[in-house]
């Protein structure tokens, strides 16, 4: 018993909002609704998250966890993605999962925004005692969605740039307003899972406009013979959709499988901060599902600050030479501090008394751009 009670001690005390605790977690979920006064509109949702002992409305495991908003497609609803919240869920993820949007004639600019407004709601519930989230949500959160809701994902991100730290999309669909055109404003990192046979939503009209639109680190991995519809559970409304071009690959569990082998690492390496070798190890062998990649720094280890900049405090003297862009947020993700431009080896930053104290820092240094935490006093 000792012994388990220091193992614990040092993950909270090192984790720093990273989860490596044992695994896997219990499921627990909630239905929700939050008031976005700003538009005054209810937002509904359901919120899936590790938990202390599984169920409706039971208790949030300790965190703090990382967050993906999930979005849902035409018609389907929150329900037929259950095989992403048990893929997730009990490694360490809270999912977000928007129940608006699901009649005959939704509007898929207030689904990109309903997304923007529970990653800010979130976040901000993490800071309320009084909430069941209260010091259980990670700053490091990513966008996703399935069809329409992956089109939505594009929106979300072009509103707030800096709210989400990558995407995922799974058979992503054109929207209205243009997902194609709002990606060309994303610069979260994008993970593009496509279904090779997906007749639904065309590789040709669909995803490969948003994919070459997009200006930073992209891979899309094109499941072979897989469909619109297998990226989530069985479903009438989209199954119905998809009967005269259905899928060739062997079943959905299958689809599911080769789905998560990317989609996991990739998670685990930009919202927890492991290292990209297993996203290298999923993308590089991914036979017999075809990669499209343009990511020049996937996999790098020295895209991280300690490598670039010798911090003391509030100042940073810089190891080599660089070109930078640096931004420093608090844990609202309120911009705190942003400089660009060439520094010198040697050179020194003083950054002003705002930025104290835990924050994340986004970054690009000569082309390698990441993000991570940073204390400063």
């Amino acid at each position: 018993m000792k012994n388990r009670t220091n193992y614990s001690f040092l993950i909270l005390f090192f984790g720093l909002g990273f989860q490596v605790l044992a695994q896997p977690f219990s499921i627990g979920n909630r239905s929700e609704t939050w008031q976005d006064a700003s538009r005054n509109r209810s937002v509904t949702f359901d919120i899936w998250y590790p938990s202390t002992s599984g169920g409706q409305g039971s208790a949030v495991a300790p965190g703090p966890f990382p967050i993906l908003i999930m979005s849902h497609g035409f018609l389907t609803g929150t329900g037929p993605y259950k095989n992403m919240v048990d893929s997730l869920v009990p490694l360490g993820y809270i999912m977000v999962l928007p129940s608006t949007e699901t009649g005959f004639l939704p509007s898929h600019e207030a689904l990109g925004r309903d997304m923007v407004f529970l990653g800010q709601r979130i976040q901000q519930e993490n800071q309320n005692s009084n909430s069941y989230l209260f010091g259980k949500v990670a700053p490091e959160m990513a966008a996703g969605g399935h069809s329409m809701g992956g089109g939505a994902t594009f929106l979300a991100a072009s509103y707030a740039p800096t709210l989400f730290k990558t995407t995922v999309t799974f058979a992503a669909a054109e929207t209205n307003p243009s997902a194609a055109g709002a990606a060309s404003q994303v610069t979260a990192p994008s993970l593009l899972m496509i279904g090779s046979a997906d007749g639904v939503t065309p590789l040709a009209t669909h995803q490969q406009p948003i994919y070459n639109n997009l200006i930073n680190c992209k891979v899309m991995v094109s499941i072979q013979g897989g469909g619109h519809c297998y990226f989530m559970n069985a479903d009438a409304a989209c199954d119905a959709g998809e009967l005269l071009t259905p899928p060739t690959i062997a079943n959905r569990a299958e689809q599911h499988r080769r789905t998560f082998r990317v989609v996991r690492p990739w998670l685990d390496h930009f919202l927890k901060g492991q290292p990209a070798a297993a996203v290298l190890q999923a993308i590089n062998n991914a036979s017999p599902d075809a990669v499209t990649q343009n990511c020049n720094y996937l996999g790098t280890e020295n895209n991280h600050l300690t490598h670039w900049v010798q911090q003391n405090g509030r100042r940073w003297t810089w190891n080599q030479s660089a070109s930078v862009h640096l931004e420093l947020f608090d844990l609202q993700g309120r911009l705190i501090f942003q400089k660009n431009g060439k520094v010198s080896q040697g050179e020194f930053w003083e950054l002003p008394s705002q930025a104290s104290g835990l924050m994340v820092a986004r970054f690009s240094l000569d082309g390698k751009a990441g993000s991570e935490k940073v204390w400063l006093h």
